[in-house]
């Protein structure tokens, strides 16, 4: 008897006996099928056995060289008279699952068969596996369990703690997931669906779905942070939006991820939870915004106070000196001084106008000193005369880019916190730094910057924080100020403000003496600009797909999904008008699918042209002819893609409106 062939290097498998050789390619169907830990078969793209493991070999009752050549399902039939099931051999689905009953006699198995399709054909595990949830708590002990204590142990252990998953994902008001490391989900939970409009089952195995419903703008941070969560064992909270494909709803959640690796630093696979967390976003930002109205009121009565004060001087001295003229005449050093107050009252009300004209949103070079230096001046001016305002500016310039306006908001916050923690009186000074070197201090927030980086210190001299405290003052809503004192979103907006900057925020103190915030962030190389503008440029085009539903709306949606595209699919007018107003959507051209009696659609594609003259409108012609259209439409259409055009024209016009 020859010795069996060896498996390839590709099949794993775990040591066992050599099989014993089975019968022939005519054998009688097995009686009973013996458990198998885990075997393995490589078949080519017909499904017939290229070569297979010794495990599996047993299984099948074979040697290893007789099944090869053979296709995988005669020889997968022949083991039992009966099989309720059968292997799922989806060419369009590169990973499938399948679980399998069979039975012997009076005996009952259960097998869970796995198939990966890969360019090469096929790869086949087959396992057992305990049968369903149902049938394991309905089932006597030793059906399946051969009677054995240990196993009896384990069967209750396992039953309970399926049933508590089981129930824990479907009561959970979030998803819990677990996600293999190319993003195609093991298992997830059935809320699932309203977040994303895919079900749980269809989740099952799917990768590249994951990042079509991730907003495009999170996409490559959502990258980052998935980088981030491999090297960090706790895991990562972060969070993004998700769109469902369904509705067409933006969500945001919170995730947290946590990576399973292997000792060689291998990725295995993610798990990790969702919290729909969008109500408390649009609080958030509401409340941040009455937080810098508040703000923004407090100092706008300080500079009307003393622009007040300068128009009375105006006032009192353009009476005394109306009718006096001529350059030696002794009035005029009194004129000169009305010619300063005057200049000192453009300046406050050009400040108070920039105030209340900055917009956020927007990042520019700016140099941290000169920005100070302006702060403070205002800053001075606004809070109480016992409170000293002085600068320690750094020798040379600190360039950064930024949101000028957040990070105005930031320190003329940390400004006002610091007059309140300074009743009676007491010195706030700006400090500018360039630091080379030195480790994050303690009570951080946010990623500190790789050196050099640039550091602002706001330093006050007030009654300083508990140090119980200092671990929670980032956190929002968080204050230790009367009720309605504060909204406790201050400092909460300065965390904030350096996530969003890739800096860091801390904070040091001691009660009776005084307190220091201290922002880190990347000093600028001036190339920042540049590598913005070139994420955006590569930033995939997003495309609203408009139309009736049906097998053309959703092949059209999956043709330009192939070729790049993002594409959200709305079915009427109405609903894409919805989509389009939203302020979570950015798409870049709209395509309606619609013909010549299709009114409400077409009235679409020119209002679309009128209240929205940046976006592209590609009209798709189905049925009839473009003869037949309305002559007044065609000038409100970017693209008129007609019924003889072909595939790649059509990527290639599409493509040339987005270039």
């Amino acid at each position: 008897m020859s010795e069996p062939v060896q498996p390839r290097d590709s099949i794993a498998h775990a040591p066992s006996p050599t099989p014993s050789p089975g019968p022939t390619h005519d054998a009688e169907p097995r009686a009973s099928l013996p458990w198998i830990q885990a075997g393995f078969a490589l078949l080519d793209p017909e499904r017939q056995i290229v070569d297979l493991s010794p495990e599996l070999a047993q299984w099948f009752n074979r040697t290893q060289t007789d099944p090869v050549g053979r296709k995988f399902d005669d020889v997968f039939a022949m083991l039992a008279p009966e099989w309720i099931g059968s292997p799922s051999w989806d060419e369009a689905n590169p990973f499938a699952r399948s679980v399998l009953r069979v039975a012997a006699e009076a005996e009952v198995c259960w097998y869970e068969i796995e198939l990966l399709r890969h360019q090469a054909g096929w790869a086949v595990r087959v396992q057992s596996t305990l049968p369903p949830l149902s049938e394991l708590a309905e089932s006597p002990w030793n059906t399946y369990l051969a009677g054995e204590r240990e196993s009896r142990q384990m069967f209750i252990r396992l039953l309970r703690a399926e049933a508590q998953l089981g129930n824990l994902m479907k009561c959970w008001p979030g998803v819990i997931f677990s996600q293999r490391a190319d993003f195609s989900f093991q298992s997830v939970s059935p809320h699932v669906l309203d977040l994303t409009g895919i079900t749980a089952e269809q989740w099952l195995g799917q990768g590249r779905s994951f990042w079509h419903v991730v907003h495009e703008a999170d996409v490559e941070e959502l990258h980052h942070q998935c980088r981030r969560a491999a090297k960090i064992p706790p895991g990562l909270t972060t969070t993004f939006r998700v769109r469902n494909l369904q509705t067409g709803r933006v969500s945001h959640v919170m995730e947290h991820r946590q990576a399973v690796v292997s000792a060689s630093g291998l990725v295995i696979c993610y798990e990790g939870f969702w919290l729909d967390v969008t109500r408390e976003k649009i609080a958030e930002r509401r409340l941040s915004s009455s937080a810098w109205k508040e703000t923004l009121a407090t100092l706008t009565m300080g500079l009307a106070h003393d622009f007040s004060n300068i128009l009375a001087g105006i006032l009192s001295l353009s009476e005394s000196f109306l009718d006096q003229t001529g350059k030696d005449h002794p009035f005029t050093p009194g004129l000169a001084l009305i010619r300063g107050n005057a200049l000192q009252a453009c300046q406050l009300v050009q400040r108070m106008m920039s105030l209340h004209r900055g917009q956020t949103g927007e990042q520019n070079y700016l140099d941290l000193n000169e920005m100070v230096t302006e702060l403070a001046d205002l800053v001075q001016r606004v809070l109480p005369r016992r409170i000293i305002v002085e600068n320690e500016l750094a020798p040379r310039q600190l360039p950064l880019y930024v949101d000028a306006v957040e990070l105005r908001q930031v320190v003329l916050n940390l400004a006002l916190n610091a007059a309140e923690a300074m009743p009676q009186r007491g010195k706030l000074t700006f400090q500018t730094l360039l630091v080379d070197s030195g480790t994050p201090p303690p009570h951080t927030q946010g990623l500190f910057p790789r050196l050099p980086c640039v550091c602002l210190v706001a330093r006050d001299t007030g009654h300083g924080i508990a140090p119980r405290h200092l671990p929670l003052v980032f956190d929002p809503f968080f204050t230790t100020k009367p009720v309605n004192k504060g909204s406790g979103l201050g400092l909460y907006n300065a965390r904030l403000f350096v996530e969003r900057h890739r800096g860091a925020i801390s904070v040091a103190s001691e009660e009776g003496v005084g307190t220091e915030f201290s922002i880190w962030l990347p000093l600028a190389d001036f190339s920042e600009a540049e590598r913005v503008q070139t994420a955006e440029v590569q930033q995939r085009p997003s495309i609203l797909l408009a139309g009736e539903p049906g097998f053309l709306h959703d092949s059209t949606a999956e043709f330009l999904r192939l070729h790049g595209y993002y594409v959200l699919q709305v079915f009427t007018p109405d609903r894409a008008r919805d989509v389009l107003t939203s302020e979570d959507n950015q798409f870049g051209a709209i395509a309606i699918l619609a013909g010549p009696p299709d009114a409400g659609f077409l009235a679409l594609a020119r209002e679309i042209h009128e209240k929205h003259p940046k976006l592209f409108v590609i009209l798709q012609l189905v049925g009839g002819d473009t003869d037949q259209l309305p002559a007044d439409l065609l000038p409100h259409l970017s693209l008129l893609i007609g019924t003889d055009m072909s595939e790649a024209e059509m990527v290639r016009r599409i493509k040339q409106l987005f270039t």
